[in-house]
């Protein structure tokens, strides 16, 4: 009994600890209003940086063309469409000298940069803390286009491509040794992908990638976004992805592959599936489940060879993840 009591007073003594601090944390947040503090602010501003003066078309010469041995884009808000065509250029589908028709273009080490103007940016304020959010930063009112061409069956050292919150489509198969794929909220196709290192992050966007060649390393990263490599309607096969990193939070990855090397695939709550060429014969699978679901397809296959491609490890802690095979 004397226990019981103790034990009451120790809970009453903390929380009116408790209480008393909170009651303090009330008095403070009102004394900083009342001397010109901000408790909480929206607001969306203009940003008109003034390096992007450049409108119009620009266009490299073959020469210069030639001599381009990696590209470096950075996209905001604006659609964008990628070519192939005899040398290096970009072109605005308005020609005007309104902000969201200009850019920034350069040159440096060999490396073409293009840069978009993000001409709005939205900011939270809470307790005299501002914090900018990237995903409400594009400018709704804006829909002007460019269209990027690059040299036909050109060979990149390196090639960096940045959405923020546009779409970017790019038809033609691009070749590249090092290549980094990064999407905020907007989205990416590609027809056509030949890397030695692959990067690919995906926040609340989405990417899509067919025809891939990936042969040293691929690392993927999914948010709350999806991400598509290979096409699901066509065969598997036609996709090939060495040593495989890939890493699902809360979105949805799906890939249509040929996976060889060691791969490491996690799913955190987010969706995984997997169409693999070959049956389950062919690779080496490791599997852990927390709490998601692991499942694996039918992999009888009339043809199928008992070469083993590659070691799959997965990995699920609250989501799912589906294996299914190429039917013969």
């Amino acid at each position: 009994m004397a226990r019981h009591v103790k034990a009451m007073k120790k809970r009453d003594k903390f929380l009116l600890a408790l209480s008393c601090i909170f009651l303090i944390g009330i008095l403070c947040l009102i004394a900083g209003i009342s001397m010109g503090g901000t408790l909480f602010a929206f607001r969306l501003n203009q940003n008109i940086n003034p390096k992007y003066t450049q409108n119009g078309t620009f266009t490299l010469s073959e020469k210069d063309s030639g001599l381009i041995t990696g590209i470096d884009f950075d996209f905001h808000c604006q659609d964008i469409t990628i070519q192939r065509g005899d040398t290096c250029s970009i072109q605005p589908d308005d020609d005007t000298d309104s902000l969201e028709s200009k850019y920034y273009s350069y040159i440096k080490d060999n490396v073409w940069h293009i840069e978009t103007p993000n001409s709005s940016n939205a900011t939270i304020t809470f307790l005299d803390h501002t914090v900018r959010i990237p995903f409400l930063s594009k400018n709704w009112d804006s829909d002007v286009s460019y269209t990027i061409t690059l040299p036909l069956e050109k060979h990149f050292d390196r090639a960096n491509i940045s959405i923020a919150a546009g779409d970017c489509e790019i038809d033609d198969a691009l070749t590249a040794d090092n290549t980094t794929l990064k999407v905020g909220a907007g989205s990416l196709d590609m027809t056509g992908l030949t890397a030695k290192q692959l990067s690919i992050k995906i926040g609340a966007g989405d990417g899509t990638i067919d025809k891939i060649h990936v042969s040293d390393h691929c690392t993927t990263k999914v948010g709350v976004g999806d991400l598509e490599l290979g096409d699901t309607d066509n065969s598997p096969g036609e996709n090939k992805i060495n040593n495989l990193n890939s890493k699902t939070a809360v979105g949805n990855t799906d890939i249509a592959a040929k996976l060889t090397g060691t791969n490491q695939l996690e799913c955190a709550t987010g969706d995984l599936s997997l169409l693999l060429p070959g049956s389950k014969s062919n690779y080496n699978f490791t599997s852990h489940s927390s709490m998601g679901d692991i499942c694996f397809g039918d992999s009888t296959k009339d043809d199928s060879s008992t070469d083993v491609y590659g070691d799959i490890s997965l990995k699920c802690s609250l989501g799912d993840i589906d294996v299914d095979f190429e039917r013969s």
